[in-house]
């Protein structure tokens, strides 16, 4: 009878301990967002300010995140604990965009500031010397140049129509890699723009899926929350919850729709220009070109000038004797 008991009294005990250490981030977030709020930010970027938290704060919680660490090797319980300390600050960075409206506020300024900034140093006198340079150069990279200046000049549907079209030329085009990353960035920024923020959140993880990095979380993070998703809506964002996936799962179902609707996957074969033409063809011939076996590599020919001089040597002492 007392066996049953306490095995009754230890389940809910469990229960409880493992409710506390899931409760522990929600409680770790919110004191990171007050600590935001009484910084005093100066020139520092709310990056940098929102690192300071979190180390400020990890001290209080180090212990919960050790407790859920069941290694008993004192190195590879280390390398553990590093990790989830480190996946806990890249998740945070992102999630923080839901839960924490001044830190939300915050980016969003700093954002609207490097538009601002891009914006007063770009002007319409501008297009008239890329379009120069387009019309010699039609590679994949000046059209992208070309969206960028639209982008700045708010220009949207011509930016749109150029990164679009930088795209589709690209020499790795259809590849899913991160070649086109900046690209995808800037397409990502129109759509924000234009205000299509389900677009733009689609995109982002697509590309996060292939460039894994904070950054484009926090982008992602943004745009998801301008479409009307909050911090409940986190658990069915797979991609970007677990940090630690592989940067090979790019495609699913939703993407790849959604590269369709944007004219993404409609991609053509890039052009060649007569320099790149003329270098692969040589690169070809190369291959092509039998190895000439009168050519002597450096050793035979030295063995054969130790033969000659040995031989001249011994001809010499001959006639001498």
């Amino acid at each position: 009878m007392t066996k049953y008991f306490t095995i009754i009294i230890c389940i809910p005990l469990v229960v409880f301990t493992k409710a506390y250490s899931q409760n522990f981030e929600e409680k770790f977030k919110a004191d990171i967002c007050n600590c935001l709020k009484a910084k005093k930010q100066g020139r520092n970027t709310v990056t940098n300010v929102y690192k300071e938290c979190f180390n400020e704060n990890l001290t209080t919680y180090a212990a919960q995140i050790d407790s859920n660490i069941e290694e008993e090797n004192n190195h590879l319980k280390y390398q553990e604990a590093l990790k989830s300390r480190l996946e806990l600050n890249h998740k945070f960075q992102y999630e923080l965009v839901y839960s924490c409206d001044y830190y939300y506020d915050r980016i969003e300024a700093e954002k609207e500031r490097k538009y601002a900034a891009d914006r007063s140093n770009t002007y319409h006198g501008d297009l008239d010397k890329i379009n120069q340079q387009l019309a010699m150069h039609p590679h994949s990279q000046m059209y992208f140049h070309r969206a960028k200046l639209h982008f700045n000049l708010s220009m949207l549907e011509e930016a749109k129509e150029d990164v679009m079209h930088s795209i589709k030329i690209h020499p790795l085009a259809g590849e899913k890699n991160a070649h086109n990353t900046q690209e995808n960035i800037l397409l990502a920024m129109i759509l924000e723009k234009q205000k299509h923020y389900s677009q733009a959140a689609t995109l982002y993880k697509e590309i996060y899926t292939a460039v894994p990095i904070v950054e484009i979380a926090i982008l992602h993070a943004i745009v998801h929350k301008k479409a009307g998703a909050s911090a409940s809506d986190l658990k069915s964002n797979q991609v970007l919850n677990n940090t630690s996936s592989s940067s090979s799962e790019i495609a699913t179902p939703k993407n790849t729709t959604m590269r369709r609707r944007l004219g993404l996957d409609n991609t053509t074969p890039v052009q060649e220009n007569d320099r790149t033409r003329g270098r692969n063809q040589a690169r070809e011939q190369r291959k092509r070109q039998p190895t000439n076996p009168s050519r002597k590599t450096s050793a035979k020919k030295k063995e054969e000038t130790v033969k000659k001089d040995t031989a001249l040597k011994s001809l010499f002492n001959y006639r001498k004797n």
